[in-house]
């Protein structure tokens, strides 16, 4: 999550850059494209990144809620049930950071500053 708004803020500043400390517009123009060209990288490489990330928590937590389903110590049957529980909300977050800079992909494109 932290990695998003660092991302979100980066961009965000980017475009709140002073335009008159430019001496042309298109080399203002060139810097919101380098800098969205930047950004538009990390993107990518973060999404995937937190995909494997995602799909290996919500493995753990299908896996976990198998062996609890199966296990017949009621102690034991509790701990993996929560275990897979908080497995699956942390893969959600994953994949909800994932969305997000999807989101953020999509207004990059939009705006048609990448270079």
């Amino acid at each position: 999550m932290d990695s998003v708004k660092r991302i979100k803020k980066q961009y965000d500043s980017i475009l709140k850059t002073d335009p008159s400390i430019f001496v042309t517009s298109d080399a203002y123009l060139k810097f919101i494209g380098t800098g969205s060209s930047e950004i538009r990288k990390e993107i990518v490489e973060l999404t995937a990144d937190l995909q494997h990330k995602g799909i290996l928590k919500a493995a753990f937590a299908v896996g976990a809620g198998i062996l609890g389903y199966f296990t017949e110590y009621l102690p034991l049957k509790i701990g993996l049930f929560a275990a897979a529980g908080g497995s699956a909300i942390a893969a959600d977050m994953e994949f909800r950071s994932c969305y997000e800079l999807d989101q953020l992909l999509e207004l990059l494109d939009r705006r048609g500053y990448l270079r």
